[in-house]
């Protein structure tokens, strides 16, 4: 029977990473259940669109924040994101039907929606305490970038 040794966290997020292309985690916050993955370089780039340099404190830390956190939550309490929202109820059945069919746009429209529902509907010590775990699962795949040799 082989000796199996017990692994470093960074290699099992080195795994993760290299085998599934993020690193997840649940963390609660808040009473709520939230489970958060770091971002591939398309997800980065369609967030970084978003981040205002001007207005008030506020706005810029929701503009810089929230667009990381519509992408980077993928549950709610074991909801799945896309799950959260119902289509528009003035929307045609064809309307519908396209983003349904259409993966990309669906993705996009989810990402949209859940941007706007922080940025509006939720304070900004809850989007920092979001943030923070967002901040921490990053922190993480920093330390298995820096495993990986040149």
């Amino acid at each position: 029977m082989a000796d199996v040794a017990k692994k470093h966290k960074v290699l099992q997020d080195l795994k993760s990473e290299v085998q599934v292309g993020f690193i997840d985690q649940e963390f609660t916050i808040r009473n709520r259940k939230f489970k958060l993955k770091t971002l591939n370089e398309e997800e980065e780039t369609w967030s970084d669109q978003f981040i205002q340099s001007s207005g008030t404190p506020y706005a810029m830390i929701v503009s810089s924040r929230a667009p990381k956190l519509a992408v980077s939550i993928t549950h709610i309490d074991g909801v799945p994101a896309a799950d959260l929202f119902d289509y528009p109820e003035d929307w045609s059945p064809e309307q519908r039907r396209d983003l349904d069919n259409n993966p990309t746009r669906k993705k996009f429209w989810v990402r949209s929606q859940f941007m706007q529902f922080l940025a509006n509907d939720l304070d900004r010590d809850f989007i920092l305490e979001l943030h923070k775990a967002y901040d921490e699962l990053d922190k993480r795949r920093s330390e298995v970038i820096k495993q990986i040799p040149n």
